[in-house]
């Protein structure tokens, strides 16, 4: 194929629809030198730079008849005048070029087409450049596994990791993960920026953005919040994983997630569950993808915020051997392809430790063009998309690979799976900003739950009770969350049947230690009244700086409580739905209407502009009201504006809607007037 330049936009797009993105090892290694050929004439005169910086592949594995297409980025201060890539057949050691069919700026493009009969699994050994600087001609071999480039492999004709004899699986039977180059970085220093995760980094390069591919430290988290981070044993009894060596892949992960909950368990601010707990299947009777998908619904119904699914690799041939994880892309929520890449390097930075040789972390995207509800090209893995769709960055750890001797004989030993559990567990906390728990002090204890007798239940606790809760929280079997629900949800508090102006003051006893407020309480009042449940102020109190302190100083575990409707996601958004039936509708909200738009705008389904807009002025019912123009406008005044009309106002908007513009236009216009957005602002919106 004759090499043709190509514009930058149709760069942008060749490479952003065509490759999967991978990003390996950036910066080059110091050790690989520039080199050039003997036969280069006076070559020692002129001096060449000329380094790898990134490496991307389309697909590991490709159909025949098929076409392999690998981008390679450069930094030279020389003109590229012709490339290729060597690759070998793992196999049989045969090498084959691969040509350089396109470039923009330093974005270099190679495709080779492969026939029946050229089946095998190939490695990218080297890339052979043809230069020009200061009018010279230059010859360059760079060797990509000295500089670092060590796990570009692709499959052509079969799967590249089916272990021989294995059951057919489906797409979502993760032992079927390939030795993909989907990776970034293995140096383990540096991370993806959020605005260049994943895809966007085709964009950058196309573009010449070069400052959205810098690496950066992972992000801060909010260290008040108790994370909640789901556990997942890849496979079971009865979706089997990979063999090789003795191996079974389902009794690994579980043992390993296993140590992994031990240890994690030991942290502060986390709550941790797991898909399960015995080699049974969590979901009989299901498929592997059915069993895949609930697990996922499991993580999003304890309100997970991580879903960290345990495997390990096999390949047919032996040589694969090492760690890789996998991570969301860019497409449909940038920042979980952000936090999952982050979660990613940290946790491979723990297994490389323990001597395992790295792939790097990885992204792979749909081969069947599965789109998420944005139209963009979604990510392979179910649980990653899933994941993603109920907003949980879920991540696969491929710890290491059954089929390769060495990396079995690793996993053959006990104290080496718990070696990985404790690696898993050290990089989720470490990229969380986690602390080891201390242990409680149990008088400080003893006095927190004596409080809740005495301020929830109006007496002082009796010594069996006061004792189960004292035990269960120095234990850490619950945390502060969880002892204050069994007091303010019990029966014998409930039936007290407070108003909400006594249950308010009730959670700053119980919570805070004080009494409330005037301004405070006021508001959480407010909250009530305007649709927010009891269990949604609740929440308000246990996130509190206060009884976050509070919990610190007791030496327990705050926890976070998890939104059981719609209302308790966002008391701001519950207050401005409540409003838009008040205003637009001219009545009260119902509850399951409330809970609905709540949580239709929680879910992204809707904005808060959409929802006031589309959702309540297009509803049948404020359309079958049938309004004048001008009864029309004045309803939009006391929703957009919170006041009356105004004469001129009135007239003009009116005057509008008479010379022919839609009432879906002037909506709009009320939508964006500065009224409005002070209105969204009260709510903290």
């Amino acid at each position: 194929m004759k090499k043709t330049n190509i514009g930058k936009k149709l760069a942008a797009t060749l490479l952003a629809t065509m490759l999967s993105i991978s990003t390996l090892s950036a910066p080059v290694l110091a050790e690989a030198p520039a080199q050039v050929s003997e036969n280069t004439a006076e070559a020692g005169t002129v001096t060449d730079t000329t380094s790898v910086e990134l490496v991307y592949l389309e697909d590991s594995f490709v159909s025949l008849p098929g076409q392999v297409r690998i981008a390679v980025v450069l930094t030279s201060d020389a003109a590229v005048t012709d490339a290729f890539l060597t690759v070998v057949d793992q196999a049989t050691g045969n090498t084959r070029k691969i040509a350089e069919t396109a470039a923009v700026e330093d974005t270099h493009l190679f495709t080779e087409d492969f026939a029946p009969g050229e089946e095998g699994i190939y490695a990218v050994r080297t890339l052979t450049l043809s230069l020009e600087k200061n009018g010279e001609s230059l010859e360059r071999m760079i060797d990509l596994g000295e500089a670092g480039f060590e796990a570009v492999t692709f499959g052509v004709g079969a799967s590249p990791l089916a272990e021989a004899g294995d059951e057919v699986v489906t797409e979502e039977d993760l032992s079927q993960l390939s030795d993909q180059v989907v990776s970034l970085g293995v140096d383990g220093d540096a991370l993806l920026s959020a605005s260049a995760t994943g895809n966007e980094i085709a964009d950058a390069l196309a573009n010449g953005d070069e400052d959205l591919i810098r690496l950066t430290p992972e992000q801060d988290l909010d260290a008040e919040s108790n994370v909640v981070v789901f556990l997942d044993a890849g496979h079971d009894g009865t979706h089997r994983g990979a063999r090789g060596n003795g191996l079974a892949e389902e009794s690994l992960t579980l043992r390993t997630m296993q140590y992994c909950y031990e240890e994690l368990s030991g942290y502060r601010g986390v709550t941790v569950y797991v898909s399960r707990n015995s080699s049974s299947c969590p979901y009989p009777g299901t498929t592997s993808t059915a069993c895949n998908a609930n697990r996922v619904n499991a993580a999003a119904a304890v309100g997970a915020s991580y879903f960290v699914s345990i495997h390990f690799n096999s390949a047919t041939s032996a040589t694969p051997r090492g760690a890789e994880v996998f991570y969301p892309n860019s497409n449909y929520n940038a920042g979980i392809g952000s936090t999952g890449a982050g979660l990613s390097q940290q946790i491979l930075r723990q297994l490389t430790a323990l001597g395992l040789a790295s792939h790097g972390i990885s992204i792979r995207n749909s081969q069947d063009k599965t789109t998420y509800p944005d139209g963009s090209l979604a990510d392979y893995y179910g649980v990653i998309r899933r994941s993603k769709l109920a907003g949980i960055t879920g991540i696969i750890i491929e710890h290491a690979y059954v089929s390769n001797p060495n990396d079995a004989a690793f996993l053959s030993n006990e104290t080496n799976l718990q070696k990985l559990g404790i690696a898993d567990a050290t990089g989720i906390a470490n990229y969380l900003g986690l602390k080891k728990r201390e242990p409680a002090d149990r008088n400080k204890v003893t006095a927190f739950v004596t409080r809740l007798y005495e301020k929830c239940l109006g007496r002082t606790p009796d010594a069996n009770g006061l004792k189960y809760w004292v035990d269960k929280l120095c234990d850490f079997e619950i945390d502060g969350n969880g002892a204050a629900f069994g007091f303010v949800f019990s029966d014998e508090f409930t039936n007290k049947k407070l108003s909400d102006e006594d249950y308010v003051e009730t959670l700053y006893q119980v919570f805070l230690d004080r009494s409330s407020d005037a301004t405070g309480k006021a508001y959480w009042v407010k909250c009530l009244d305007q649709g927010c449940s009891r269990y949604g102020v609740y929440m308000g109190f246990v996130e509190s700086a206060e009884f976050t302190r509070i919990c610190d100083e007791t030496g327990i575990d705050r926890g976070d409580p998890v939104a059981q409707e719609g209302r308790d996601y966002n008391r701001g958004v519950t207050g401005f739905v409540s409003r838009l039936y008040t205003k637009a509708l001219s009545r009260d909200y119902e509850l399951d209407g409330l809970n609905y738009w709540c949580d239709e705008i929680h879910k992204g389904n809707y904005t808060v502009d959409t929802a006031a807009t589309v959702g309540f002025f297009e509803s049948r019912e404020f359309t079958n009201r049938n309004l004048s123009d001008e009864a029309f406008v004045k309803v939009l005044y006391q929703t957009f504006m919170d006041r009356d009309y105004d004469a001129t106002g009135l007239k003009y908007w009116t005057d509008k809607l008479k010379a022919g513009e839609k009432r879906s236009t002037v909506i709009d216009g009320f939508s964006k007037s500065q009224e409005f957005s002070n209105i969204k602002a009260s709510y903290g919106l």
